[in-house]
């Protein structure tokens, strides 16, 4: 508050140009003060000087609290009591502490998050390119549906994290303002600056309504966030469980993600997947648990408490969860050529068999999809595997149910079933195709560097704070030891 005073700019001018070889300025006789201007600019500079002692005073307190733990409920209560023991009650009276602290001790969590969710994106994208044309099938009801690849499903778990970064990037524009000033809800009468504090905390703004100065919105909506990514992480660590059980036996882990049995010799748990999604669980009611809170105390103090607390939380487990899964995603190891064989042992293909009647003969696509149902059903009856379907069955069927004659060869039919080929000829953007997946994986090593680059520009951005703060703790005591020498 008193950092723009003329009369300190002019004081700490003079103690500078006072000090070592600097030359002091020469007096000019007609700025010569009067008797009554001298005793003001004495007792100003004397208030000056008190400001600074107790400022020195308090400041060197917090310093040596900061390393104790607090003993009281609340660790605001515990500072104001600490200063006073360590200052005196008339000192520590002069500074009100306030709960912007949980404000910028979960900023900087939230930061963590997010470079949190960058390492699992990294993660994800490593693996991607390892196996970027390696075949899986793809599930719907956990029933064969279609061709995929590995890479291709490990990029849409990475466009999910993506969506819940832009989730925290939104919500963080909007917690990163200042409510230092609101002073309970109506502002103060005090000639504040309130961009000085912005500048010094970190903050990208300020509250520009007092009364929303105490609300703690901000924690629900982060809150709400962090449960739908858990949800996300969930999702990959339920798929990788289930390709791991010896019914999928898709992938493989190593010994140290998981336990034996003590009584089932046959029996590898996956038991990291398995506390992944025991922590996941829970978090679906973060939010609202958080909402709950927020309405029910509405305008209350305590939630300016609670809130925040019940969010570290939150932040701490999704900080443990998304590291393990970093961590399982760059271990697992991936059986190719049993996933390869259960595509081709499979029916996954049938449905490119109906868009090749529909683009070849003109069959109409529902038409086609008929009789390909109906192949299906007499190859199940025969016990025929999708492989083992001619180009004869086929121009049966079609004239059975059609009454028209269509003329195709071996080779179109096995083309047609063919999982590799169904991988190579999707062509459409987002899909399986060699071609497509490439470009997801350079869009996506793109949009990492930008978020990495994003959070590393708030860190810096705090860390350029807090040395702001630091040059004006020092300046604020050092002025104070002018101040005193001068007089």
């Amino acid at each position: 508050m008193n950092r723009d005073r003329p009369h300190e700019r002019t004081l700490v001018d003079y103690s500078v140009c006072g000090s070592g070889d600097s030359p002091r300025p020469v007096a000019d006789p007609s700025n010569v003060d009067t008797p009554q201007q001298e005793a003001t600019r004495f007792f100003e500079m004397c208030w000056v000087d008190q400001a600074h002692t107790d400022a020195r005073q308090l400041l060197e307190a917090l310093i040596a609290i900061a390393k104790e733990d607090a003993a009281k409920e609340s660790f605001l209560s515990y500072v104001e009591a600490a200063l006073e023991t360590r200052t005196s009650r008339e000192v520590a009276a002069k500074l009100h502490t306030a709960p912007t602290i949980h404000l910028v001790t979960l900023r900087g969590a939230f930061l963590g998050v997010m470079r949190k969710i960058i390492g699992l994106q990294q993660a994800l994208l490593q693996r991607s390119k390892e196996y970027a044309n390696s075949a899986i099938p793809y599930y719907t009801h956990l029933q064969q549906a279609q061709p995929g690849t590995l890479g291709h499903y490990l990029l849409s778990k990475l466009a999910v994290l993506d969506d819940d970064f832009g989730r925290c990037k939104d919500a963080y524009v909007r917690m990163n303002r200042n409510p230092l000033g609101g002073v309970g809800r109506s502002g103060t009468g005090w000639p504040i600056d309130r961009s000085i504090t912005t500048r010094l905390l970190g903050f990208d703004d300020i509250i520009d309504n007092s009364l929303l100065c105490r609300d703690t919105n901000y924690a629900a909506e982060m809150a709400s966030i962090l449960a739908i990514m858990m949800s996300h992480v969930n999702d990959i660590a339920s798929d990788l469980q289930l390709w791991f059980t010896r019914e999928f036996n898709y992938i493989t882990l190593p010994d140290g993600f998981c336990s034996f049995s003590s009584i089932f010799p046959q029996k590898k748990n996956p038991v990291t997947l398995d506390g992944i999604r025991q922590l996941t669980g829970p978090a679906v009611n973060w939010g609202s648990s958080a909402l709950a809170t927020y309405r029910c105390l509405g305008t209350g103090d305590q939630i300016v408490h609670s809130m925040p607390l019940e969010l570290a939380g939150a932040i701490s487990t999704t900080n443990g969860v998304l590291s393990h899964m970093s961590e399982v995603v760059m271990a697992f190891g991936f059986n190719e050529e049993h996933a390869s064989q259960v595509l081709k042992d499979g029916w996954s293909t049938l449905s490119n068999l109906t868009d090749w009647l529909a683009q070849k003969t003109g069959i109409p696509f529902r038409v086609g999809h008929d009789i390909v149902i109906g192949l299906f059903a007499d190859c199940t009856a025969s016990r025929l595997r999708c492989a083992e379907i001619t180009a004869a069955m086929v121009m049966a069927k079609v004239k059975a149910l059609t009454g028209q004659e269509i003329w195709l060869t071996q080779e179109d039919v096995d083309s047609a079933l063919d999982p590799a080929e169904f991988i190579r000829t999707r062509v459409s953007t987002g899909g399986i195709g060699p071609m497509e997946v490439q470009r997801m994986i350079a869009d996506a090593g793109a949009s990492i560097v930008r978020n990495s680059s994003w959070v590393t520009e708030k860190e810096e951005q705090i860390d350029f704070a807090q040395q702001l703060l630091a040059v004006e703790i020092f300046s604020i005591t050092h002025m104070g030891i002018c101040a005193r020498s001068h007089l």
